[in-house]
């Protein structure tokens, strides 16, 4: 019984090891990863500026709910703080409208 626990400890401890290996070999091989959160900030900008001219085009068409929405999803993921702000006025403006309309 005593070496059968030996052994799994030991199994245990080599795919441990393996593990470790491969996992410090791939963050070393992959430079790329580095620029990545720079790509995700231009990706997540670029589509808060598509979601801030959607909520405008659902203003203009009178559909305040969906702009509301939209204007919300803009204030939680854009990066730059003029467009969070042009976001949040727009969902306050949005919220006003849909309030007096009740």
């Amino acid at each position: 019984m005593a070496v059968k626990k030996v052994d799994f400890m030991e199994a245990l401890l080599k795919k441990a090891a393996f593990f470790l290996f491969f996992l410090v070999f791939c963050s070393a091989c992959v430079p790329w990863q580095q620029n990545k959160p720079f790509a995700e900030r231009q990706d997540m900008e670029k589509y808060s500026q598509e979601r801030y001219l959607l909520a405008m085009e659902y203003m203009e068409k009178g559909r305040y709910e969906l702009a509301r929405q939209q204007f919300s999803l803009v204030s939680a993921s854009a990066a730059s703080p003029e467009l969070k702000n042009m976001a949040q006025n727009g969902y306050e403006k949005s919220d006003a409208i849909i309030e007096g309309r009740r």
